[in-house]
């Protein structure tokens, strides 16, 4: 089966959450995630990983304590460059930004 997970920003509270447009306008920022289980070769359970959008290449890139991130890493799928989406490519998972909440949906 499948089963969808909330994965919430600024742990579990949306006070402080960025706008979608803040998020695509350079700067980093953190993902807090919180799921009932880990994603196998992906993330854990509970993890904070921080995004950036590339302005130039409209790309996501993910940054991972300890990880060197490269500029060809960066994911664009799903939509996810077209700002327009409200979405954010995770290391090519592709979720939609629910801004009035602070939570991202898969």
């Amino acid at each position: 089966g499948c089963e969808t997970a909330e994965l919430v920003l600024l742990d579990e509270s949306n006070a402080g959450a960025p706008s979608h447009e803040e998020m695509t306008s350079g700067s980093e920022f953190r993902v807090v995630f919180v799921l009932p289980q880990n994603i196998p070769y992906f993330v854990k359970a509970k993890a904070v990983v921080h995004l950036k959008f590339l302005l130039k290449s409209n790309s996501w890139l993910t940054i991972s304590p300890g990880v060197t991130p490269h500029v060809y890493d960066g994911h664009q799928n799903g939509n996810s460059g077209d700002k327009r989406q409200k979405k954010v490519s995770v290391s090519g998972l592709v979720m939609t930004y629910v801004e009035d909440a602070g939570t991202f949906t898969v």
